[in-house]
Parts: structure tokens; sequence; C-alpha cells
């Protein structure tokens, strides 16, 4: 529930990403958004499920917009009173695989407990993601981006270009991560790795170490492609999922692989 500290005359006013909308009654949408003030929330849009409304389209999933909100002082309901700034992705109207991704990108979201202090870190996260999709390249460097940022804000990044055991990158043409062990090994020392084993070419290795540390800006002008982007999502999903205590739904992402 939103802090009364943000309600002024029963309004609030923020940026937002929305994440999901569900049909509430043949005539109203209720919302679930992300905002850099008070995290995953929800609303309604009333009368957003007629086509008519202004806010039948404005209010869709994956949408990055600013909400005007009103609380209703006898119900206690919150709603949309207006929207500005909407900007939806372009590449979701032509590709269905964006929707996949932006999908799976709200459901991590949702499942994701958040510290007052992380809300603006993963609003970002969810903003330049999408943002990312209508670059060249945009689906691949968008996933990439989300699952290594992920990591980060749990503060779980794996040097992946560095063998565990002897610490070189330089001299191996391609590393190995185990699943079973949580760890990237050389070919020397694979054999100490445990089951669920993933061959990473050396370049895409330093590749998804950049990804961990670059910045937004950096990463967004960056030409840098993968050889192998399947076994590379495979390896940050399952990444991911341990940090998640194995709880990701491989339907929420098996359109990605």
């Amino acid at each position: 529930m939103i802090s009364p500290e943000f309600w002024e005359h029963g309004y609030f006013t923020t940026d937002a990403v929305l994440l999901k909308a569900v049909p509430n009654s043949d005539y109203n949408r209720l919302l679930y958004f992300l905002s850099p003030l008070v995290g995953i929330e929800t609303c309604f849009a009333f009368g957003a499920q007629k086509i008519k409304s202004r806010f039948c389209s404005t209010t869709q999933p994956f949408t990055m917009l600013r909400l005007f909100l009103r609380r209703d002082k006898k119900t206690g309901l919150v709603g949309v009173k207006d929207v500005a700034d909407v900007v939806t992705p372009q590449i979701i109207r032509t590709d269905l695989r964006a929707i996949y991704q932006l999908s799976f990108y709200s459901q991590m979201l949702l499942h994701t407990p958040m510290e007052h202090s992380d809300y603006k870190k993963y609003y970002y996260l969810m903003k330049y993601a999408i943002e990312l999709l209508d670059m060249e390249n945009g689906l691949e460097k968008s996933l990439i981006f989300f699952l290594s940022k992920l990591a980060v804000l749990h503060g779980q990044a794996m040097q992946v270009s560095f063998c565990r055991e002897c610490q070189n990158a330089i001299r191996h043409e391609e590393l190995f991560y185990s699943a079973g062990a949580w760890g990237v090994f050389c070919h020397d020392h694979l054999s100490g790795a445990a089951s669920g084993v993933f061959k990473i070419k050396a370049e895409d290795a330093m590749i998804m170490d950049f990804y961990s540390t670059a910045r937004f800006t950096v990463i967004s002008e960056s030409t840098l492609k993968l050889h192998d982007s399947v076994n590379v999502i495979r390896i940050l999903i399952d990444m991911v999922n341990k940090i998640y205590g194995g709880t990701i739904k491989r339907e929420w992402y098996e359109n990605l692989i």
C-alpha cells in the first residue's frame, strides 16, 4: 500500500513502468506498476477495458509513463486520474519474442522482495532493459543486461572470464560453467566441477563480465555480439535461479531459449 506521506489532497504522481494489466470486470483494469518511489504497487484504470477509453491503449503492460493517481476518500481505492509521457517499445508490435522477454522480466520483478532503498534500482533495471529492445541487436542486449544486472543487484555477480581454481583469464580459449558447482572452470580444472556443464567461448565470457560491470550508457553504445547467445542465456538464467532459491518457473523463460 502506498504510504500516506505520498498523498497530498488525495493525489500522488510518479514515474512508472507497467508490469502487468489484469481485466477487472468488463470495464476496469487492475495495473501492477513499478515506481522508483514506492516500488511495486497496484491501481485501477477505471473504464480502461472500453475501446474508446483514453486509458485503453496507454495502460498496457511494458509501458513507461507518468502516472497521476487519485485515492477515493470513501472506498480507499486508488485509480488513474491521468497519464503522461507514455512510451511503449516499438519492437513489441513486430516481434513476439520481445513480449516473451518483457513478460519474463515482469514475472521476475513481481516475485522479487524489494527494500525501500532498492526501488529506484529495480525501476531503472526494467526501464533500461525496455529501452535496449529498440536498439540494434536489442533482444540479446536487453536480456543479457537484465539478467546480469539482476545478479549484481543481489550481490551475486560472477567473474565468468576467470577460472575459479587458477584465476587465469588470458590463456584459455574456452571456459566451462558448472551448474552443480555454481562456478566457472578452465579445461584443466574441469574435473573438479559437478554436473550440468556449459561451454563458454573466452570472448563470450569477457562480454558477460562486461555486462556485469559496465554502465547502461556504455552497454547501449556497445556493438559487442555473443558467439553463442543461447548458452550464455542458459548460464545466466541458472545463476539467477540459484539466487532466487530455484523458484524461477520454466514457463517464464522457455520461449527465450
